[in-house]
């Protein structure tokens, strides 16, 4: 049987954010070329940073930072800039002449890519759920911004899993739940400051109204941070597995038995 401390070892190995193939950050997952992926990550990020800058120009001044929307979006943008900043630092500086990776421990930029990239990745899925299903007028109808913030966003989540090598933990859910959690305590405290929404009501949404509806902003608080943020981990997770069964068997027949069995391993999302 495992020892007590080996048992621990092996959690806290779970937990940590390093990897061993640290190229998986930086690259698509069939093929390495880390040009055309410094400029897809550039893309991506000059798109969300502009739909940072549109939603600004229309939004309530400085109650904008009030909303989840917007937590969630600066977060998904923040993580597409440290995604571009580090793929053009392997295209420019991480590999040598070979194409050999320098690196032999996970850089500090890599795990917070990885924070980011998981919270990301959880937090978009849930707020275009929450949104679409309790927050949206079909009277006002949708508009650029909110297509943008609650569909748009999904879809690139999505293809970033499908189509980049970036790796998924199973057990790096708690990141997104931390995540809520903070921000359903913000606006637990923002209400009993006597804080206003843009309309100047007492509440930032109507599901989180807790002088008049306390027993549905209560169940939003609970539901969101622990229910809808575990599945939808678990959603993206799901599709990292799908993705990395597909590309054992198609990408990767080029190398040996025991590079892919060691590689597995280290996708696996448990290790």
């Amino acid at each position: 049987m495992e020892s007590r401390k080996t048992r621990c070892s092996n959690f806290v190995k779970c937990v940590s954010l390093d990897h061993k193939h640290q190229e998986d950050f930086v690259t698509f997952q069939c093929k390495k070329v880390p040009l055309l992926y410094a400029v897809y990550r550039s893309i991506l990020a000059a798109y969300s940073i502009m739909v940072v800058v549109a939603s600004g120009l229309k939004s309530s001044g400085p109650k904008v930072f009030i909303w989840f929307t917007y937590w969630a979006y600066y977060t998904l943008t923040l993580s597409f800039i440290v995604r571009c900043f580090t793929a053009w630092l392997y295209r420019l500086y991480w590999t040598n002449p070979n194409g050999e990776y320098y690196w032999k421990y996970t850089p500090r930029v890599l795990k917070i890519q990885f924070v980011l990239v998981n919270i990301a990745s959880t937090v978009s899925p849930v707020i275009s759920i929450i949104f679409w299903l309790a927050v949206y007028d079909p009277e006002t109808g949708p508009t650029a911004v909110s297509i943008n913030t609650h569909g748009i966003n999904v879809a690139l989540v999505l293809l970033d899993t499908i189509i980049s090598r970036h790796p998924v933990k199973l057990i790096h859910f708690f990141h997104s739940v931390i995540f809520c959690v903070v921000y359903a305590l913000f606006t637990v405290l923002y209400w009993a400051v006597g804080g206003t929404n843009h309309k100047n009501e007492p509440y930032i949404y109507k599901i989180l109204d807790y002088s008049g509806k306390t027993d549905v902003a209560i169940m939003y608080v609970l539901l969101v941070p622990f229910v809808g943020a575990p599945l939808c981990h678990c959603l993206i997770y799901t599709i990292f597995k799908l993705r990395n069964a597909i590309h054992y068997k198609t990408c990767f027949k080029e190398d040996t038995d025991a590079v892919q069995k060691d590689h597995e391993k280290e996708m696996s999302g448990i290790v």
